[in-house]
Order: structure tokens, then C-alpha cells, then sequence
């Protein structure tokens, strides 16, 4: 009652969550990637007191893995409207207030993007990890896959995560656009670097940097549609830093041939039997190649989001 009134007394709300060593450390794995149950209704309760006024609110979240959002934050439908903002902070140290207050009161324009996938549910993860595989395993409950490269849930969803690898906002807007790419794709030699030419103009107000990244799906092809092989990968990415309102930044970005590879298993006759040097194989095959400031979230189930560049 103490925090709901002092939200209805003030403009702006900033609520404070997240985890500490006593919930996860070296040594100290969690059982679940929920918040701890006190902390998801507290946030939620304020989220729904406080969405009817329009005040804008805060989720500040110090932590070191990730979790599961509570539903109010969850950027989901992206369901962040109960807020303006989620701040992701880790363990920020002592000037960490600093850079925050910075970020929150427009000194600094935000540019970072998220390091890992933030899972909708524990029950997207395998109950424990004996059953750990980076591929998904029909055979065994709740085996997925794991991270953006593997992870494929049995509903197939529009967006697999709730905040997906490579997610990030900012206080400005970017436009991209990509040269030297010829319609209807090319073909390549297995041995050859596909080069791009990517431009990022700032369409917005505020001097802000991009992160342009660049990822590749699946090959098709008859002779790799045995091997499991990411569903999709960041190959390459570059950070245009402090671009000037109207301005457009150029880069030349990078797909090398080790993307188009396939790591044979170690099952396979033709593979190395030590697994630590394995054997990389390029086949014939055909992949796509994407190119935004985040990453295609809906890749293998509709047509993906951003650029779609058939290579």
C-alpha cells in the first residue's frame, strides 16, 4: 500500500527488481528462472495500479543471468505497455547509478543490446541438466534446444523469446539499407567471403549509435539435411557509433566461409574422432542472409522480420 501510494504521489515510477548472490552464483545454479514469487507480484500489482494513469514507469533489473519476466514487463505484445521501460543492468557496480540516471533522463542514448535470449518460461528449458543437448530431442520432455541458434518450441510461436539475443532500443530511429547485393541472390564458390555494404541513416532527433548485425539461416540442400546445424547465427555485426541526426554511416560486413559450414558429427565415418577437432564440411546448399539492427524473430516459422537477402 506504501508503494502504491507513493506512486499515485509521483510522476515518474522507477521500481527496482532482479536477483543477488544468495539466487545464483559460482557454485549456485537455480532451480527455476523465475523471480522470486514476492517480487513478481509486487512489480505486476504496480504495473496494473499504476498503467491507467499514464505515468510512466520503470523496471530497473540487477542481475547476472537471465530471467523470467514478470508478465506486466515482458516486451512481448511486446507487453511492455504497462511500462515505458525495461533496463537490464547486470551487477553495475559503483558508478553503475550513474550510468543509469544518465540513460533515464536522456544524457546518454541507449545502444546496447541483449548478450543472451531471455526465455518466456522455465518450461522452456529441460527439467535438469542431464538432459542438456543444444538441439532439440523430441524424445526428451521439454528438450528444445537451447539459445537463439537451436532453441525451436513445440508451438512453433510468432517469437520464440521474450526478449530475443542482439534486442535493444533506443531514444533515436534507424533506417538501413544494403548495396551491392543483385536481386534473386548469387552464387558463391565454397571458399569465397560474401561482402555487403551496409548504410545506417539516423532518422530520428538524437545522436544515437546502431549495431547493425548480420545472420545467416539454415542451409537447404540434399546434402545437409542429415547434420543438425543452427536454425540460425550472428556472423557478423558492427557498432556505428554517434551518428548525427540525418546522417547515414557506411560499413562493409562480412559473411566468411566458416558460416557456411557444417561440423560433421562425430557418428559420421567422415568425421575427426576427436571432438575437440572436428571436421568442417561445406556442401552444396542454399541459405538466406538477414541484415537489421536486431535479429530475424519469427526465422522457420513465417517470413522474417527486417531485410531479407537471398544469397
Amino acid at each position: 500500500s506504501d508503494a502504491l501510494a507513493a506512486a499515485d504521489a509521483s510522476d515518474m515510477i522507477v521500481v527496482v527488481g532482479g536477483l543477488d548472490r544468495t539466487m545464483e552464483s559460482e557454485g549456485n545454479d537455480r532451480t527455476t528462472i523465475d523471480l522470486p514469487a514476492n517480487q513478481t507480484l509486487y512489480i505486476n500489482t504496480l504495473a496494473q495500479h499504476v498503467s491507467a494513469s499514464g505515468k510512466p514507469l520503470v523496471a530497473v533489473f540487477v542481475h547476472g543471468g537471465t530471467f523470467v519476466l514478470p508478465a506486466s514487463t515482458q516486451i512481448d505484445a511486446k507487453a511492455g505497455e504497462d511500462y515505458s521501460a525495461v533496463f537490464s543492468a547486470g551487477y553495475p557496480s559503483q558508478m553503475g547509478g550513474y550510468a543509469f540516471a544518465n540513460l533515464l533522463f536522456r544524457k546518454t542514448c541507449p545502444a546496447a543490446k541483449t548478450a543472451a535470449s531471455w526465455y518466456k518460461s522455465s518450461n522452456d528449458l529441460p527439467y535438469d541438466l542431464s538432459h542438456e543437448s543444444f538441439y532439440p530431442n523430441s524424445s526428451v520432455p521439454n528438450a528444445n534446444g537451447y539459445t537463439y541458434r537451436y532453441f525451436k518450441p513445440d508451438s512453433a510461436p510468432s517469437d520464440r523469446f521474450a526478449v530475443d539475443f542482439g534486442y535493444g532500443l533506443s531514444y533515436t530511429s534507424f533506417s538501413f539499407s544494403v548495396s551491392d547485393v543483385p536481386d534473386g541472390g548469387i552464387v558463391i564458390n565454397p571458399c569465397d567471403t560474401i561482402h555487403i555494404t551496409v548504410n545506417v541513416q539516423n532518422t530520428g532527433n538524437v545522436t544515437g549509435s546502431a549495431v547493425a548485425q548480420v545472420y545467416t539461416d539454415r542451409p537447404t540442400g540434399d546434402d545437409v539435411s542429415n547434420y543438425p546445424m543452427p536454425i540460425l547465427r550472428l556472423v557478423d555485426f558492427f557498432r556505428f557509433e554517434d551518428i548525427l541526426p540525418g546522417y547515414i554511416a557506411t560499413k562493409v560486413l562480412t559473411v566468411e566461409p566458416m558460416f557456411m559450414t557444417t561440423v560433421i558429427d562425430n557418428n559420421d565415418p567422415m568425421a575427426n574422432p576427436n571432438i575437440y577437432n572436428g571436421t568442417r564440411m561445406i556442401f552444396p546448399s542454399q541459405f538466406n542472409v538477414f541484415i537489421g539492427l536486431s535479429q530475424p524473430t519469427t526465422i522457420g516459422w513465417k517470413e522474417a522480420s527486417g531485410a531479407q537477402i537471398p544469397i
